[in-house]
Formats: structure tokens, C-alpha cells, sequence
């Protein structure tokens, strides 16, 4: 199954965006987009490690349990500098253990995907997504279904970073 994530919203505090899980429609809240350079003041792929969201392209995506016992999933593409584990990346650099985990707010992440069943915005005035164990279950009960599955992440025309 390939799942679709529409990012409609870069903002100062964080990266909002749509989710199609087959017939679902939910939302995601991530880290905002922070570019990553190296020593030299070069742009290194993969965005800022455990601060940013990843980039926009195409990931597969790889079940994973957490030592908390929570079903996950690992995305990666090492065209795109986000690799499974620490030891996968060359010389050290780029992300890795990126995962689609349940969290409501952006401070429930890192750099990580959150989704959930509907976006507002809390009475403290953050941005949050909502009941995200229960959208993650959601997630969870459409991927077993099939084996391999891969995930999109685009921008919705107009959204900029």
C-alpha cells in the first residue's frame, strides 16, 4: 500500500499535512522544516537530524516495535539522507529511526510523524492533531493487511518552506 502525506502548512512552529491510509483521511503534525548544513556551510540532505521534518519524496516504509512496546513504522530512502538505523548512514551523516508514532503535539516528536484523526487548535493556541493512538491504530490495521508498503510526501500547491 502506498500512502499519501500532503504537507499543506510549513509555519515557524511546525509542518502540518493530510494522510490518505487507503479510504482514511487523517492528519499529521511533524517538526518544521529545518535545512541541514554541514561544516562548511554546505546544504546536507535529509533536513536538521532529531529538529526537522524529512524532506518531501517517496519512502518505504519498514514495521518496527519500540522498546515501549508500540507498533511503528520506520521510514526510509537513503537517496533522500533517512536511513533505518544509526550504522546505515555513511560517514555518520544523515537521519535515521524517522518513524510514524502517535503524538498530538509537535513536542511529541522528534522529527518523527504524528498523525491523527482531526487538526485544531488547542486553548493554549498550539497547533495539534487529535486521538493520534486511535489514528494510529487506524494505520496499523490497513497495513497489515499487505506486506510492503511505501509512503509519498508531497507539498500541496502553494505550501512553501
Amino acid at each position: 500500500m502506498n500512502l499519501i502525506l500532503k504537507r499543506y502548512a510549513y509555519m515557524h512552529s511546525c509542518t502540518l499535512g493530510a494522510l490518505r491510509v487507503g479510504d482514511h483521511a487523517l492528519f499529521t503534525i511533524e517538526r518544521p522544516w529545518i535545512r541541514h548544513t554541514d561544516e562548511h556551510g554546505r546544504s546536507a540532505i535529509g533536513g536538521m537530524p532529531f529538529q526537522s521534518c524529512i524532506p518531501d519524496g517517496d519512502y518505504t516504509m519498514t514495521p518496527y516495535t519500540r522498546p515501549n512496546g508500540d507498533d511503528v513504522y520506520l521510514i526510509s530512502n537513503p537517496d533522500l539522507g533517512v536511513f533505518i538505523n544509526a550504522a546505515d548512514r555513511p560517514d555518520g551523516v544523515g537521519r535515521y529511526k524517522v518513524e510514524i508514532h502517535s503524538g498530538n503535539w509537535v513536542d511529541d516528536i522528534v522529527g518523527c510523524i504524528a498523525p491523527g484523526l482531526m487538526y485544531k487548535i488547542d486553548y493554549k493556541g498550539r497547533h495539534m492533531v487529535t486521538s493520534s493512538r486511535a489514528a494510529m491504530r487506524v494505520i496499523l490495521a490497513e497495513l497489515r493487511q499487505q506486506l510492503r508498503h511505501t509512503i509519498t510526501i508531497e507539498n500541496v500547491t502553494g505550501a512553501v518552506d
